[in-house]
């Protein structure tokens, strides 16, 4: 940022000098969006590379790595004073690279045609070895000892998260959120405030590190219950917690680039009461009785409903298991059904734990 200029008193007034450097240090602090663009970018690259290819431009799919990379040198430029010359020619330089690689057509050996493991894996296929050089560039640029590691690290999770959502390997088996958890939590502990994502995470991290993915992320991304409230197929919960990923990264960028909302209040003390939300709901008598149903039990909607001896719909008004679910007293898993994770059925043990 621009050190601050002595103004020059003029017939009682300041210099246009100083009124500009004034203006310029008013202006919203961007790095944080920079850093957190830079780790996303350079790690999602591959994904946009291969979609490119496959889909052969349609959809819009041949912007993504144009896109990705004239962001992450906006990064570069605003975080000017922050990374290293050196460092920042070398990223520079790796995003060149890899944009040139993207503009060929891709070398595809025998049976790997539409095998997106290939691209993922194989540091000989077509344009993984500039993609792996453009991340550990990246990782130079804002790497530990840099004061903005924490916001780069936060947008490489969540990339990573994306990713590995795109690329899993067994359809049953979904990614963890924890590292993303984790990566906000580290940004809440240096002192952080006032990014709502950013504390909603935190506040996992510490309350409620066993509540599933999807749970988390219906809440901090607000999904809405329709989503959440039946039985899904690995397919449709991959599709959905895609479309909360995507949502929570559009979420973020949107606030750091407000800038002014990103609030760091240090302390030496970074308490999380305010954001217990165990501690803050009071229980209306239905809630009590939802609680008391599932004390040990995992229970469908029906079947919770039946046993409440009320109508399905009455479950999701106003003083009902939604609020259980977003103070984290409820969650739901397909297979069991609405369950208490500190009270969880029995003989099951470690099936809720992310």
């Amino acid at each position: 940022m621009s050190s601050v200029v002595q103004p020059m008193k003029s017939n009682g007034s300041q210099s246009k000098s100083a009124l500009f450097t004034q203006n310029a240090l008013a202006l919203p602090d961007l790095r944080p969006w920079a850093a957190y663009v830079i780790g996303h970018n350079s790690t999602l690259l591959r994904v946009w590379q291969y979609l490119s290819w496959v889909w052969n431009g349609r959809l819009d799919t041949e912007s993504g790595v144009p896109c990705s990379i004239e962001e992450i040198e906006r990064g570069m430029h605003i975080m000017s004073d922050d990374i290293p010359e050196r460092a920042r020619a070398m990223l520079k330089l790796a995003c060149k690279r890899f944009a040139l690689v993207n503009k060929q057509p891709p070398t595809v050996p025998f049976g790997h045609e539409n095998d997106w493991a290939y691209w993922f894996t194989d540091d000989e296929s077509t344009g993984y070895p500039e993609w792996d050089k453009l991340v550990s560039r990246a990782s130079d640029a804002l790497g530990e000892t840099s004061p903005w590691h924490g916001w780069y690290q936060l947008g490489v999770t969540v990339a990573t998260f994306q990713k590995e959502l795109f690329i899993r390997y067994k359809p049953q088996e979904f990614p963890s959120i924890q590292p993303v958890v984790r990566a906000a939590d580290a940004l809440f502990e240096r002192g952080w405030r006032g990014v709502q994502e950013i504390d909603r995470l935190a506040s996992y991290a510490r309350n409620t590190p066993w509540m599933p993915t999807q749970q988390i992320l219906a809440i901090v991304v607000e999904t809405p219950d329709c989503y959440l409230t039946v039985d899904r197929d690995p397919s449709d919960i991959s599709i959905l917690l895609l479309r909360q990923a995507v949502r929570l990264n559009q979420q973020l960028r949107a606030t750091l680039h407000e800038g002014t909302r990103v609030l760091r209040e240090c302390h030496e003390e970074s308490p999380l009461a305010e954001l217990k939300p165990q501690e803050q709901l009071v229980l209306t008598s239905f809630q009590k009785s939802i609680l008391e149903a599932l004390n040990g039990q995992g229970l469908t909607k029906p079947k919770l409903a039946d046993k409440l001896k009320c109508e399905e719909r009455r479950l999701y008004k106003n003083g009902g298991i939604k609020d259980l679910m977003a103070a984290g007293l409820v969650a739901n898993k397909r297979g069991v059904g609405y369950y208490r994770p500190d009270a969880p059925p029995h003989g099951t043990v470690q099936w809720y734990k992310a």
